[in-house]
């Protein structure tokens, strides 16, 4: 401000000069001009001083807080490995979620790192439609993240369908896995479920969708109503604000939104059956409709039945190699199943998970678990790391082929926990 009074000034005293014709005044304008250009060197240099500090200086705060103002809260440095689940966590280290050891410094720097092909089981035109439909539910219910992920139950892994986010650390397509369902298997439908994440909540760690964990502080999950027979789908919204979806009218909107959804996926189911034709028939059973045959036959012939889930326990692993790797692997299990079970029946579960049929008193099934589990840690194949093994014998309270099923997934968790074959008698 001081270095424009003096210019005006000088400039005054200059008209002054001319209309009083006292050519001495021009040595006084002069000297004001030369004391404004004295003062705006010093301003620059002042400035240019300021804009240098900004810029290199580095920040008081330091890196860590300047992460969390972007919301993530853990990176991982090169090198080191994850870490340890906290008393207050509810699963084991999170999978597929954070970018490997070798991950570029790109990935590090918060860009989003390229990530191999994931089959899904929606066409391409209508995960565009999918993807317009969960951008409106992201601005409607003032969520951060919304996604659509498809579910197996048996070993909890979510395949990404479709996503939108505001955080670049968000996955754009690949799976996942937690160590239990976010959503129960028999939630109803259209019914929303809000879990916590961080402190006395869920893990963060739990939700892979992202790259790195991010300090969401809500989550919403709507069962996606489709037939029984069919894939399963989760509808799932987040958001960084302590109760940012509680309120009931949003609940509201994400009903509307996973019915709408329902709609797409499930005309997208009959258009694939139509071109699929005659080798739809060739599909594999649905897995209710395998449990309820073997339930009937052993109660007619009055024979203890027992189901075995069996579980590959590097399966997180072998998914990063991609999915040959995770089809020998598979055909590699079946094998050793069929040979520590002679006649036994053994079918396909999930991915790297298999029921077997047991036909046999508790004793002879709980030394048969045993067996095989000692036989398969030794392995150095792509069997290596050996297998959780889950059985469930039936007896009265189980009417249906889903009450089986469900011990099954229960002991097989607890196997995945303790690292030895569980039994639910």
């Amino acid at each position: 401000m001081l270095r424009i009074f003096f210019v005006i000034l000088a400039v005054l005293t200059s008209a002054l000069a001319l209309l009083l014709e006292q050519w001495e005044l021009f040595i006084l304008a002069g000297a004001l001009l030369l004391v404004a250009i004295v003062l705006a060197f010093i301003y620059l240099r002042n400035r240019g001083k300021k804009e240098q500090d900004t810029y290199i200086r580095p920040s008081a705060t330091g890196p860590e807080e300047d992460l969390k103002d972007l919301g993530i809260i853990e990176i991982r440095p090169k090198g080191s490995t994850p870490r340890a689940a906290s008393a207050d966590d509810d699963g084991p280290h999170r999978h597929g979620a954070v970018p490997s050891d070798d991950a570029d410094p790109a990935q590090r720097a918060g860009m989003r790192r390229p990530e191999p092909d994931e089959p899904t089981s929606i066409a391409r035109q209508k995960k565009d439609l999918v993807e317009t439909n969960l951008q409106s539910l992201l601005e409607t219910v003032a969520a951060h993240t919304v996604c659509l992920l498809r579910r197996d139950e048996e070993g909890h892994k979510y395949v990404i369908e479709a996503i939108v986010s505001k955080n670049s650390y968000a996955r754009s397509h690949g799976r996942f896995a937690a160590r239990a369902p976010l959503l129960a298997p028999h939630t109803s439908d259209l019914s929303v479920t809000l879990l916590r994440v961080g402190e006395k909540g869920l893990p963060a760690h739990q939700l892979g969708y992202y790259l790195e964990p991010i300090s969401v502080r809500q989550i919403a999950i709507v069962n996606i109503p489709l037939p029984a027979d069919g894939e399963s789908y989760v509808l799932l919204a987040d958001t960084m604000e302590e109760g940012g979806l509680s309120t009931s009218k949003k609940h509201s909107y994400l009903k509307q939104f996973a019915g709408l959804i329902a709609s797409l996926l499930h005309a997208e189911e009959e258009t694939a059956s139509e071109a699929a034709g005659a080798e739809r028939a060739e599909a594999p059973r649905p897995r209710r409709e395998i449990i309820g045959e073997e339930m009937e036959n052993a109660r007619l012939r009055d024979q203890p039945l027992a189901l075995a889930l069996v579980h590959l326990r590097r399966a997180e692993a072998l998914a990063d190699e991609g999915m040959s790797a995770v089809a020998e692997a598979e055909k590699a299990l079946e094998l050793r199943l069929r040979d520590s079970l002679p006649g036994g029946r053994v079918e396909r579960f999930g991915e790297l998970t298999f029921g077997v049929f047991l036909y046999g008193e508790i004793d002879e099934v709980e030394q048969w678990a045993l067996d095989l589990q000692h036989d398969l840690e030794n392995e150095t194949s792509l069997l290596e790391g050996g297998v959780s093994i889950g059985v469930a014998v039936m007896n009265d309270r189980h009417d249906t082929p889903d009450a089986l099923r469900s011990d099954a997934t229960t002991a097989l968790r607890e196997s995945y926990d303790s690292g030895v074959p569980a039994v639910v008698a």
